[in-house]
């Protein structure tokens, strides 16, 4: 039988949480490494309806990109929202684990799929995270392209199905594009000093946004969520092969249940 520890451990291969920056909490966050596991389900963030989906599916482990547990709590009550959702994990007894910031540095992980998306060569590393193993990580990534900025919008919105892409106009036209999934405004100096020409990310704060366009980038701004959920599809297909060679019974289920907040209008939701 699979152990909840034989699925971590070969996350851990793609995406050690010892590359995590220091601020972050990455791991095995709720439940047991020893806990039997048949069924995975993977979301980028826990919510009730992903631990319902999760129950209702028979998965016993559930593996986001957000962490549930991210500021230190003096208390774990349903009064509050974290304290709510653990107490629904515990409960219905699904272990929970998070990678985040080693997701988004990790070789394959979020800022490549990016990059792959959009096509972006000649890669390397923005802002050094440490060394893992003989490896060194980073968040975000600069490289090369050819394209207009207003086609890059465009295409953000078609690929990654953003409805709504805002942009810093400064320069028109991108021969080197920074790229940094969720909110990129804490890689601002990176990008000035490595000389982008624009940053395409999920977020920016109104004065990360002023300070890009006082240096002259543009950016490319196309939502949290758009940013980091493709990156789930490449994380299973990475865990089947490995899983598929170590002959593990295990199913691996992308979630369907939808946690983008943006996307809820009238009380319903849309799955981009």
């Amino acid at each position: 039988m699979v152990k909840v520890g034989n699925i971590t451990q070969l996350i851990e291969e793609i995406a050690p949480s010892g590359a995590a920056y220091s601020f972050d909490n990455c791991g095995l966050l709720v439940g047991s490494e020893n806990a039997q596991v048949k069924r995975v389900l993977f979301a980028l963030e826990v919510s009730t309806e992903v631990i319902r989906e999760a129950e209702s599916k028979g998965c016993g482990l559930i593996v986001t990109h957000h962490p549930l547990i991210f500021r230190a709590e003096k208390s774990v009550t349903d009064r509050t929202y974290q304290g709510k959702l653990l107490l629904a994990l515990i409960s219905a007894g699904i272990c929970l684990y998070s990678s985040h910031t080693p997701l988004d540095g990790a070789p394959g992980g979020c800022n490549d799929v990016l990059c792959d998306i959009f096509g972006v060569s000649h890669l390397e590393g923005l802002d050094y995270m440490g060394n893992v193993g003989g490896r060194d990580y980073y968040c975000g990534r600069i490289g090369r392209t050819d394209i207009g900025l207003a086609e890059l919008a465009e295409l953000a919105q078609t690929r990654l199905g953003c409805g709504n892409v805002q942009v810093v106009r400064c320069k028109e036209h991108i021969s080197t594009l920074a790229v940094c999934s969720g909110a990129g405004g804490g890689l601002v100096e990176e990008c000035i000093r490595a000389g982008a020409d624009c940053l395409l990310t999920g977020e920016l704060s109104y004065h990360e946004a002023l300070s890009l366009k006082e240096a002259g980038i543009s950016a490319v701004i196309c939502g949290h969520y758009e940013t980091e959920i493709p990156v789930l599809a490449r994380l299973i297909d990475c865990l089947q092969k490995r899983v598929d060679m170590l002959q593990y019974e295990v199913d691996l289920i992308k979630a369907e249940s939808v946690t983008n907040p943006y996307l809820c209008l009238g009380g319903k939701c849309v799955d981009r």
